[in-house]
């Protein structure tokens, strides 16, 4: 298999080429990666190393899958609760989000550097209740 990193780099020139297949192909690796994130989160362990070069690709058949590599900062929860909860929201899915706006933000043909998002921490995770007191 190939890094996220690789195939992202190696992605850039499918887009010239026939950008429906450039499409199908970055849709099948958003799939693969959130499908191993949640692997990690069902069992109670937040990977906290989400990036392109933690992840590797391998397609089989058509499709993709993807293996986490790096379990240096992993956390294991033996109880999923508030804390799991949080720990997952600041890290892993605010990663995830980083890593779905790069495997996305070529397909168009832009690549803009701007639109990369890398979560600093700082940031306070929104919860469920403050996304819908602002949709009012």
């Amino acid at each position: 298999g190939k890094t996220l990193a690789e195939w992202l780099s190696e992605a850039r020139r499918w887009e010239a080429d026939d950008a429906s297949a450039d499409l199908s192909a970055r849709l099948r690796a958003a799939v693969a990666v959130a499908e191993a994130l949640q692997e990690f989160h069902e069992v109670g362990v937040v990977y906290d190393n989400l990036s392109p070069s933690n992840i590797v690709l391998d397609v089989f058949e058509g499709s993709c899958v993807a293996t986490l590599i790096d379990l240096s900062e992993a956390t294991i929860f033996y109880q999923k609760n508030e804390e799991f909860a949080r720990k997952v929201g600041e890290t892993d899915l605010r990663r995830l989000g980083s890593i779905l706006l790069q495997l996305f933000r070529g397909y168009n043909g832009e690549d803009n550097d701007e639109d990369k998002y890398e979560p600093t921490g700082d940031e306070e995770a929104p919860n469920s209740r403050s996304i819908h007191d602002e949709r009012k």
